[in-house]
């Protein structure tokens, strides 16, 4: 289908012609301003994309914005689109896995103040963490004192309560490599198409997005059950990640993606691919922290009170 017969198609009132209309665009009133009844958000059928003239933020591809007026999927927007002139990407197979089930290694070991964990135990402590008993039982936090995995923390995935990842933060001072990810191969669903603690993300006041896991964990443990927070786990958030956000934002009053600072580069890239979401407001870790995992109890309190 054609990008209009899309619209007459789901009943979405377009115009081709018009102040605000671009040669060869096709606009629709804004659905990311919320109060636009003058389509202002213009469509480029050519290049598959999207712009609004009021707010230069409320940007991105075709796929995006289907996926939000129509309430599916990410991939099943790129599958609707699929074949059309105006779509420039064409959607390809992502493989985001190589297994249907997997498990927890042997070899990895629940977190204790005791001999051989011992080290694992410190070093939760030394990165502000308290109630590590606790902690690690929530999140099902392991180490690994041997093989491929030695000397580092351990941190499961699940989504449906099923295992489907892993990473591996090292613990030692200057490793060769500070985290490890389980191989695409090896994993039902790779970090990368993944968010950190899916599964008990609710609903509520607010949701933090962080790049890094340690940040989520930090800003989860030290706040109340209505902030809960998550974590892309790279700057290169994926469509599949995209999705998941999109499917969780209307669960919450406000998505704040925190950034650590002088990330303003990077800011520019995700907050782009997440334009869409009415929600969402970007944000910088306040001057004087490298990042909101260096912060202790009472920094959090005073972080998520503004």
């Amino acid at each position: 289908m054609k990008i209009r017969e899309v619209f007459k198609e789901y009943k979405i009132d377009f115009v081709e012609s018009g102040k605000n209309v671009a040669r060869g665009n096709l606009n629709i009133n804004c659905p990311m301003c919320g109060d636009d009844s003058s389509y202002h958000l213009g469509i480029n059928p050519e290049k598959g994309v999207f712009s609004c003239w009021r707010d230069r933020s409320h940007k991105g591809s075709i796929s995006y914005l289907l996926s939000f007026l129509l309430h599916i999927s990410i991939a099943e927007a790129k599958i609707l689109l699929e074949g059309n002139d105006f779509f420039a990407t064409k959607n390809t197979d992502v493989i985001i896995g190589g297994k249907t089930s997997i498990d927890l290694p042997d070899n990895f070991r629940v977190i204790k103040n005791e001999s051989a964990t011992k080290p694992f135990y410190n070093y939760l402590i030394n990165r502000g963490f308290d109630r590590i008993e606790e902690l690690v039982e929530r999140y099902n936090i392991k180490c690994c004192i041997s093989g491929k995995w030695r000397d580092r923390v351990i941190f499961p995935l699940y989504l449906n309560d099923k295992l489907i990842t892993w990473q591996g933060r090292s613990i030692m001072s200057n490793p060769f490599l500070r985290y490890r990810d389980l191989e695409i191969n090896e994993s039902v669903r790779h970090v990368k198409y993944c968010l950190f603690d899916y599964d008990n993300l609710n609903g509520g006041d607010r949701l933090y997005i962080f790049e890094g896991i340690f940040d989520a964990l930090k800003l989860n443990w030290y706040s109340p059950e209505q902030i809960n927070s998550t974590c892309v786990f790279t700057l290169n958030i994926t469509d599949e990640q995209v999705k998941f956000l999109l499917r969780i934002s209307e669960k919450y009053d406000r998505l704040i993606l925190l950034l650590d600072e002088n990330a303003e580069s990077q800011a520019m890239t995700i907050s782009s691919k997440l334009s869409f979401i009415k929600n969402l407001e970007v944000k910088f870790t306040p001057y004087g922290f490298k990042d909101v995992g260096v912060m202790l109890p009472n920094d959090i309190k005073n972080l998520i009170g503004g």
